[in-house]
């Protein structure tokens, strides 16, 4: 999906300088063994309950040095610590992404995995094929509250009335804008409660060409399924329903909602260029949307002290301010032997009973944003000790949009998710080529998707699962790039 890669790009550099920060001085004399995809692991004595996981990895290549180090560190926090006696914990496959070959394995018991790291489809596809469990029950057993995350992840991660992931970091979405621009331009640096008619009136104000020719659009948005729901939300409307079966898109607000946007684009105040961090440099946009994963290799590799900038939240939208949030989490296979165990290091991984070590490893080895609201003042402070460029930048309205709970994630329906994200994607297309209206594009999308949904049948197996939701994404990704191209 969009991001995976420019995220992963984003953290590289100066997630590498840390690693020699989290080395361990606990080198451990245990066996080897090796999992379903060659890995190596750690095997522990025996007499224990021996779990894996896949950690979160942004911008970290997944390799010896990378799992030595999170193994030692999960080795002296976890598997040495008295509290958890009897559970021996290794890490596998670390990274992002959507149903992994092992998850695969797992099921068809050739394979391992007590907790994935997961994203995007999986939930959908997971809950269907009944191989995660619903952790809200848990947490309400344990007394954790879900309001040590964002509402937009808890909401992101839930599913058919249940909570299925607990957030593994959280990427909410702000806009970084080029002050020197708007200097020579003679225009006010926008106020941070600006509405959406004062940023479509500065957007357009700030869009022309620049000296050597290239054309200065005011913005950058994201304009896909991915970021659809969130721009709904901040008009009053609804992409679907709560049973995430029916799509709902197709009110007058949804078609206030996709107008706004889409007039903008065609008066080339803005354009559809989120991953591309040469935008602001390259002054061929002055305001871009991103995530706080972008602040590393935008805020610091692309502008540093080379240009005057700074941070905005997204305007206030007629009925309020949403933002988008990044949707990766934890989620606990159905199919381990050990799940009292499995939800055990699940809590410590999350960091949900206090213990913020796992937590804060995270944001020291690849500077990822936090998972738990508690942390962003310590995401904050150690992203400005590694990077000082950011000091004195506006990073506190990351944390502003997961504090009030106008972070809003990407949604999915229920059967056919990637195959309705094809469709939204084309339509969106059509939209922005004036192939057709935005009222009757909206309601053609509505109309096919909800009979895309009702042609829903009984899950599939997992592995059929997993290849037909690739070859659909691979659909989308090559319709979204032929109707953003044509």
């Amino acid at each position: 999906m969009a991001g995976r890669l420019s995220r992963r790009a984003a953290l590289g550099a100066a997630a590498a300088a840390c690693l020699g920060s989290v080395l361990s001085a606990c080198r451990r004399g245990v066996g080897r063994g090796k999992t379903a995809a060659g890995e190596v692991l750690p095997v522990p004595v025996s007499g224990v309950v021996h779990l894996v996981f896949q950690p979160n990895v942004q911008g970290i290549p997944w390799n010896l040095t990378t799992q030595t180090i999170y193994q030692e560190f999960v080795d002296q926090h976890f598997n040495t610590n008295p509290k958890f006696k009897g559970i021996w914990a290794s890490v596998f496959s670390g990274g992002w992404g959507n149903p992994q070959p092992q998850i695969a394995a797992t099921i068809a018991g050739s394979g391992y995995a007590d907790i994935f790291m997961m994203c995007c489809t999986a939930i959908p596809t997971l809950e269907q094929a009944g191989v995660v469990v619903p952790l809200d029950g848990l947490l309400k057993v344990d007394n954790i509250p879900a309001t040590l995350w964002s509402k937009g992840h808890i909401l992101a991660d839930s599913y058919g009335g249940h909570l299925y992931g607990l957030p593994s970091y959280d990427g909410t979405l702000v806009i970084f804008y080029r002050q020197d621009i708007l200097d020579q331009l003679g225009l006010a640096y926008p106020d941070p409660n600006w509405t959406y008619a004062d940023a479509a009136r500065i957007w357009q104000a700030a869009t022309g060409q620049n000296q050597d020719g290239t054309h200065r659009a005011g913005a950058s948005f994201y304009w896909h399924s991915e970021a659809l729901p969130f721009w709904l939300a901040g008009w009053g409307a609804q992409y679907m329903n709560a049973a995430q079966d029916r799509a709902t898109m197709a009110s007058a607000e949804g078609g206030a909602a996709v107008s706004y946007v889409e007039d903008l684009f065609k008066a080339g105040a803005a354009i559809d260029g989120e991953q591309n961090p040469l935008l602001l440099p390259r002054a061929q946009a002055v305001f871009a949307q991103y995530h706080s994963a972008h602040v590393i290799n935008i805020g610091v590799g692309n502008l540093g002290n080379r240009y005057k900038w700074d941070l905005l939240p997204n305007p206030v939208w007629p009925r309020g301010r949403t933002t988008f949030v990044t949707i990766d989490c934890y989620m606990l296979n159905a199919r381990t032997k050990h799940q009292s165990e499995a939800w055990t290091l699940l809590k410590w991984i999350s960091g949900a009973e206090g213990d913020l070590a796992w937590p804060k490893f995270q944001i020291q080895i690849s500077l990822v944003t936090p998972s738990l609201i508690s942390l962003w003042d310590y995401w904050e402070k150690t992203i400005v000790q590694v990077a000082p460029v950011l000091e004195g930048k506006a990073l506190h309205w990351f944390y502003d949009a997961a504090k009030n709970g106008y972070d809003y994630p990407q949604l999915f329906f229920r059967y056919n998710p990637l195959s309705a994200d094809a469709l939204v994607n084309t339509w969106l297309g059509d939209i922005g080529a004036g192939k057709v209206g935005v009222r009757l594009g909206l309601q053609q999308m509505q109309n096919q998707v909800n009979a895309l949904e009702q042609t829903a049948t009984p899950p599939l197996s997992l592995q059929q699962t997993i290849a037909a939701e690739r070859k659909a994404l691979q659909g989308m990704q090559a319709m979204f790039a032929g109707a953003r191209n044509g």
